[in-house]
């Protein structure tokens, strides 16, 4: 008897304590509609030198369309793509996850042929006031695997971008 009553009190112990686990991380799932209205709008970096694969503005658009613009002050955009929406969630920070799996449409320069219709998968977090956009992204399939952090150090060579805007 005694034996049961303290496995009940373990088991409940430690369901206690995984429920408080996980919710100290702090991350709850929302409608990814609801998240990608958050980054919708004029993004820009003018640190990055005006070439496609860090362009300068980026452009999000509500019906899911990325424009990228290589130089802010060019008269179109340098690429396109078209977004589909994955997976959204935001953190105990407040921050806004949105992961997506997207397509070029349109990309300008030397090798628009090459790219057109190139896949790639992403994650993007803005900020919890809203002004600092932050992307990684990696060519890649739609049933492929996603980010599912945002890692500022990852390079071209190391598997995909990071990428940093500020709102417009």
């Amino acid at each position: 008897m005694k034996r049961g009553i303290v496995l009940l009190a373990c088991a409940l112990l430690a369901a206690s304590a995984l429920i408080t686990l996980s919710g100290a991380a702090g991350i709850k799932t929302i409608p990814a509609e609801e998240a990608y209205a958050k980054f919708v709008g004029e993004w820009v970096n003018m640190e990055y030198v005006g070439i496609i694969y860090y362009p300068q503005k980026l452009v999000i658009k509500p019906d899911y369309v990325e424009e990228d613009w290589s130089n802010s002050t060019d008269p179109q955009p340098s690429a396109l793509c078209d977004i589909k929406l994955k997976k959204a969630w935001t953190d105990r920070k407040g921050n806004t996850y949105c992961q997506f799996f997207a397509v070029y449409t349109v990309w300008g320069g030397m090798i628009e042929e090459q790219l057109v219709g190139e896949n790639f998968v992403a994650l993007m977090r803005v900020d919890e006031s809203g002004k600092t956009l932050e992307i990684n992204r990696r060519f890649g399939k739609e049933g492929g695997s996603y980010f599912e952090k945002i890692d500022p150090n990852l390079k071209p060579l190391g598997g995909g971008w990071y990428w940093i805007y500020h709102r417009k």
